[in-house]
């Protein structure tokens, strides 16, 4: 479909016109006497396509009027008439100019609509005035306001208490009547309305710049519009100001002791205005920023009394500069992107092994809900200190390493280890690390061990080689001391070192990962990508205090030197100082812990561009900064072990197909003492022991799993913390519930049947740590054929201590020598004064002439496949005794006896009216057209013993039904076929199936023995040999040929057989008639007529019988 819809439009616009030219989109939609735009899915208005109609718009600001032109009904006020045009005089000291930036209302595009103010022709520092010409469009969008208030005077009549509290917008002809002007009460409920609206729109325009899941590295248009956002923020910011002074110049506050602020607080209610504006402008997606602000600033409050000094739409300005100021960094103007990364945000959706049921479909949704904690930790910088404040700058650091700060302004990748505050040779962050000439990092195969100074405590917790061997040498030994992290610029100074390590340890994955003796699998940029992000993950929680491995010597040093340097940045930066929102932060676990976690957030951008820097050289993009500091470590490091486990594991895969090759191949060779066997019993033993190893730790990883999810949705509801084991543990809870939610969100927009749609639901794979590998790394998470991480007694199950491909294989020592037996004489001895009549062992002489294109010959599944009447007659018998098919030597005679007696009736039936055939055989060739039949019968016994024919077997008593089940009952296990070892029985017992075959051929049936001579010549001549024997297109050998489809078998083998039958009946009718054709229209009687009602007999049973196949077939 998409192929062809591709056809005629090959791009959106395109398939978008189309749709514009339906009747239903050209008409604009009606409702009674209203109508609302027409659609055109082409222009870039999104809200004006999806508006309501007017009818279902919001009220007028201004209320209504009669219709001005006498009819009936009513119309809007204009929105800058609300007060009455009388003449007014405004004493000068009472009056408070407020000028407001106005957008062009007929852009729905944010930039667009500002475009103007943006580009200079407007606003702070540009070209033009603000009282000069209209708003909008016509003016410079700067629009001049001057607010008055005065007691009883020039009251209006509708103005009951007596007060003139009113703004005009001054235009050409002020103090006139031609002036606009409303009360300030209208004048500030709008501005507040109208800046809470673009601060929706701006972000969800500016979602592809800042969300780092949708961000395209577009720098110059993302640059542009976030200096553009900014400049908005900054005006609105002087307007608010304006409007808070002109707020305090009113009588009244005696209420709130002539505290303005706190009245000011007291009369926004944010919430109530979101709601109105749900309810009347447009749905409010995209104000969740807003909300979780006001949720924390609440709980903020609630925790440090007297701190509310600010104002939610305050909070809400120092948000947006934030913002801006992220999506600034983000999008540097001199920056080299890729072309690569999407503007779009694509739902990943696995096919989950460890779901219910298995194999459904899910979307992963762990980053998805990192994205939400990282959002929540945004809010609370903001609220907390502002990320401007707490965004510490390089190149402002001190170093004792007296490293040139001048360089590091702007161009972060020049930093090097003479910008750090570490003592000795630890300026170099990887200094001593790697385990020394080991080299352990990086490597498959080292193990993931338990913590090993204090193994109780991380009984559950195993270890990255690459966080143990981290490049972080410089902050384990930190001057803390140093005059740079002991002055006002610590924050600087520690971000130098932060750097450092950053870009070091990106350099350090990205060595290893492209090093010669690395595998090619390693060399990808996917997995280099996943190493880096990692490690910056890891650094973050080092930062915060979160890390896991905080017991060893290096960790402790570090940590300590953290809580100091945090100190003084508590104590001495002079934007942070005194900040009650950090009251009691050092008595928290970890210390400092909102002031680290703060500080973090500020600065992460600047850590993962300093990672960003070692990639550059080598082309590799890793994308936008990552949400990865946002999953709990402990899952992280559950990932990256299975990624590890799997590196391992294909590993010592592929050490096991080289050792038991030949074992698989031929099992033959692979018998108890014998070489092949003891290498790959060894290989085998070492596979299993390096599994069992992992597995192991494994079983330990998922016991907390378990309880920490299940502990998120007992506390779910309640949102109290949890007390479950470390402290830690309560970062990965609070990750698991909002997991949760995401789900839940998620389940929403999906069908009921392929939703999580609760949290407890069973189905969704995040309740198991199996489930949650699966979804996040992929259905085969990089295993090679053991790819499941649940399911012990499936044959995929990751931790079976041997591959299911090799279980004959590593069972050879159970192997014993097969008793030899010469095929020939088998059949010699099976044959011996056969006629080629007479039964054998309730085999029969063959009589079938027609096919069989009835339902009932074949499987329900494929149905129009017609039974050649060779394959009806196939010769069973032995097949049919269990006592013949109970051991792996009896069912290879079984075969051999079968297809000897069946070849041994096929050829007397070819040849009984042809003596020539038999001479052609005596010198060793045979007939074409009978080794074509040979292969059509070859095939069908391969069917047999892979459990791949499709006649009915429907008759489990007698025929192919006990066929299948004493061929099942052999190869029975585990509950189910092995297919495998059915593959590996028969390429090890076709060729003497086929000999068998031949052997059938030299046995004489005039003279009823055996003709060794004939055998002879047949074994000799290299056209029937098993291995080079081809069909007759000369090209397709009979191991391939047997490969192919049943059915398709059969129809060739029709085709075939309707050819030469065809021939035989034109050339009757020729001889009959004595011309072509003609005969059968002038003889109505006679030998002619009967060759020609003879031939069109069989041309109308042979069209029945193709047209049931072709329907298959197609």
């Amino acid at each position: 479909f998409y192929q062809q819809l591709q056809s005629s439009y090959k791009d959106v616009e395109d398939f978008l016109q189309k749709l514009n030219d339906e009747s239903i989109c050209k008409k604009p939609p009606t409702v009674g006497n209203q109508k609302a735009d027409h659609v055109d899915f082409t222009k870039n208005e999104i809200d004006k396509t999806f508006s309501r109609t007017e009818y279902c718009r919001a009220c007028p600001w201004c209320g209504v009027q009669k219709k001005s032109n006498g009819g009936n009904g009513w119309e809007p006020k204009s929105d800058t008439t609300c007060a009455k045009r009388n003449k007014k005089e405004y004493y000068p000291e009472k009056t408070t100019t407020i000028e407001i930036l106005t957008g062009d209302k007929t852009k729905g595009d944010m930039v667009k609509k500002y475009n103007k103010f943006c580009n200079g022709n407007g606003g702070n520092g540009a070209p033009g005035t603000a009282n000069g010409g209209a708003p909008g469009e016509k003016g410079d969008q700067m629009e001049k306001w001057q607010c008055y208030y005065d007691e009883n005077r020039n009251k209006h009549a509708s103005d009951s208490s007596g007060d003139s509290n009113i703004c005009v917008l001054q235009k050409d002809k002020q103090n006139t009547e031609e002036e606009n002007d409303r009360s300030y009460n209208s004048f500030f409920w709008k501005w507040v309305t109208e800046m809470l609206i673009d601060s929706i729109d701006w972000r969800k325009e500016l979602k592809r710049c800042t969300n780092n899941q949708l961000t395209k590295c577009n720098n110059n248009k993302c640059n542009n519009d976030c200096k553009c956002y900014e400049k908005w923020v900054k005006q609105k910011e002087k307007e608010w100001k304006q409007i808070v002074d002109y707020f305090k110049t009113q009588p009244g506050f005696e209420i709130f002791s002539n505290n303005y602020n706190y009245a000011l607080k007291a009369l926004l209610n944010v919430e109530d205005i979101l709601t109105n504006i749900k309810d009347g402008y447009k749905e409010v997606k995209g104000a969740e920023h807003i909300y979780q602000m006001l949720q924390k600033e609440k709980s903020q409050e609630a925790a440090v009394a007297g701190t509310g000094q600010k104002n939610t739409i305050d909070l809400l300005i120092e948000h947006e500069l934030d913002e801006a100021d992220l999506c600034l960094d983000t999008h540097l103007e001199d920056e080299d992107c890729s072309d690569d990364e999407e503007d779009h945000e694509e739902e990943v959706y696995v096919n989950n092994p460890c779901a219910t049921p298995s194999g459904s479909r899910h979307r992963a949704l762990a980053n998805e809900a990192a994205h939400q904690m990282h959002e929540a930790a945004k809010t609370q910088l903001a609220i907390r200190a502002g990320r401007r404040t707490l965004k510490a700058n390089a190149s402002q650091g001190h170093y004792n390493g007296k490293g040139n700060v001048e360089n590091l302004n702007g161009h972060i990748c020049n930093i090097d280890k003479n910008h750090s505050n570490a003592t000795g040779s630890s300026n170099d962050p990887c200094h001593g690390k790697d385990g020394g000439q080991v080299r352990v990092r990086m490597k498959i195969g080292t193990p993931w061990t338990n913590i090993v100074e204090n193994p109780t405590l991380y009984k559950d917790d195993f270890l990255p080689p690459r966080r143990q061997h981290m490049c972080t040498s410089n902050l384990e030994h930190l001057n803390r001391n140093s005059k740079g992290l002991t002055g006002a610029n610590a924050s600087d100074s520690l971000l130098g070192d932060v750097l450092l390590s950053a870009k070091s340890e990106a350099k350090f994955i990205i060595d290893k990962y492209k090093g010669g003796n690395s595998p090619a699998a390693f060399q990808d940029d996917a997995t280099i990508c996943r190493a880096v992000r990692y490690s910056f993950a890891d650094l973050g929680d080092i930062i915060r205090g979160r890390d896991m491995w905080d017991l060893d010597s290096g960790s402790k040093k570090m940590e300590g030197h953290l809580k100091k340097i945090f100190e003084n940045i508590k104590n001495n930066h002079p934007a942070i100082k005194g900040n009650p929102k950090y009251k009691g932060d050092e008595s928290k676990k970890p210390a400092y812990k909102l002031l680290r976690s703060d500080w973090w957030e500020a600065n992460r951008h600047q850590v993962w561009k300093a990672m960003k820097c070692a990639l550059k050289g080598e082309k590799i993009n890793c994308g936008a900064t990552p949400y990865d500091d946002y999953i709990p470590q402990r899952l992280r490091w559950m990932t990256e072990w299975s990624e590890w486990f799997c590196k391992m594991q294909k590993k010592e895969y592929e050490d096991l197909a080289r050792d038991c090759g030949e074992c698989k191949k031929n099992a033959d060779l692979c018998i108890k003492d014998t070489r092949n066997c003891q290498k790959c019993d060894k290989q085998c033993k070492t596979y299993g022991d390096k599994i069992k190893q992992w597995e192991q730790q494994w079983d330990r990883m998922q016991v907390p799993y378990l309880i920490l999810y299940k502990q998120a949705q007992n506390t779910a509801a309640s949102d109290l913390p949890s007390l479950y084991g470390d402290l830690k543990n309560q970062y990965v809870i609070d990750f698991f519930k909002e997991l949760q939610k995401t789900i839940k969100n998620s389940a929403s927009k999906r069908s009921k049947r392929s939703t999580d749609a609760i949290t407890t639901d069973p189905t969704t794979p995040y309740s198991s740590a199996a489930g949650y590998i699966h979804q996040e790394m992929g259905p085969n998470v990089g295993c090679n054929t053991q790819t499941r991480f649940c399911g012990e007694s499936h044959k995929d199950y990751a931790f079976r201590h041997q591959p299911h491909d090799h279980d004959t294989a590593c069972k050879c020592k159970e192997n014993k020598p097969q008793p030899k037996s010469d095929v020939c004489t088998i059949v010699k001895n099976l044959l011996q004064g056969n006629d080629g009549k007479t039964q054998i062992a309730a085999c029969y002489g063959k009589s079938h002439k027609e096919w069989f294109c009835n339902n009932g010959d074949v499987e329900s599944i494929h149905i129009g496949a017609c039974m050649p009447p060779r394959r009806k007659s196939l010769c069973i018998y032995n097949l049919t005794q269990p006592n013949e098919t109970n051991t792996k030597e009896n069912l290879r005679d079984a075969f051999i006896k079968c297809a000897a007696i069946e070849t041994h009736f096929l050829w007397h039936k070819y040849k009984e009216n042809d003596d020539k055939i038999e001479d052609l055989l005596k010198e060793g060739t045979i007939p074409e057209e009978f080794k074509r039949i040979m292969f059509y019968t070859f095939g069908d016994y391969r069917d047999l013993c892979l459990d791949t024919d499709i006649s009915s077997k429907a008759n489990k008593s007698t025929g192919v039904g006990k066929v299948k089940i004493n061929i099942d009952a052999f190869f029975q296990k585990h509950g189910a076929k092995n297919v495998q070892e059915r593959k590996m029985f028969w390429e090890l017992n076709g060729p003497k199936i086929w000999e068998a075959m031949l052997c059938a051929l030299s046995y004489d049936t005039k003279e009823r023995n055996f003709k060794k001579e004939v055998h002879t010549k047949l074994n000799k001549n290299p056209e029937y040999t098993y291995s080079t024997v081809k069909f007759s297109d000369n090209k397709t050998t009979l191991d391939e040929f047997a490969k192919r489809p049943q059915f398709l078998r059969w129809f060739t083998e029709w085709s075939d057989e309707f050819c030469t039958e065809r021939k035989k009946k034109e050339k009757k009718v020729s001889e009959d008639c004595k011309t072509d054709y003609d005969g059968c229209e002038k003889n109505k009687s006679g030998s002619c007529a009967n060759a020609c009602k003879a031939y069109n007999q069989y041309i109308t049973n042979k069209k029945e019988e193709y047209d049931s196949q072709k329907g298959k077939f197609d």
